[in-house]
């Protein structure tokens, strides 16, 4: 993110689309996985979630959207990416996205894609 800051500036990130990623950095592949389920893991997502500098920037859920276990996709991942919030730990925020949820509160953020981090 240092470089990042130098070269262009953290001013200039307006919004975030999430997801992990099927196929590995610099495969010229674009296709979208389940937060945490890919190749970039869990770790990327609990640090920009706890980086203050991004508190009030949007972020967009770009997962594969569907059920599993009944339950809907974007639910789920809306629940593993609040699992990774203020230090949890990798198997907390990793059993959101292997076991059946509840539907988290309003409060806590949009469950539809498209719509931003509250």
């Amino acid at each position: 993110m240092d470089a990042f800051d130098t070269i262009i500036g953290l001013e200039q990130i307006k919004a975030f689309h999430l997801n992990d990623s099927k196929k590995e950095l610099g495969s010229r592949v674009d296709r979208h996985e389940h937060i945490g389920r890919g190749r970039m893991g869990l770790e990327p997502f609990r640090r920009l979630l706890n980086d203050p500098r991004f508190a009030n920037t949007p972020m967009y859920l770009e997962t594969p959207k569907g059920q599993e276990d009944g339950l809907d996709l974007d639910v789920v991942n809306l629940t593993t990416l609040r699992g990774l919030l203020n230090g949890q730990t990798n198997e907390s925020a990793s059993a959101g996205n292997r076991r059946k949820q509840t539907a988290p509160s309003r409060t806590a953020g949009k469950q539809k894609s498209g719509t931003k981090k509250s």
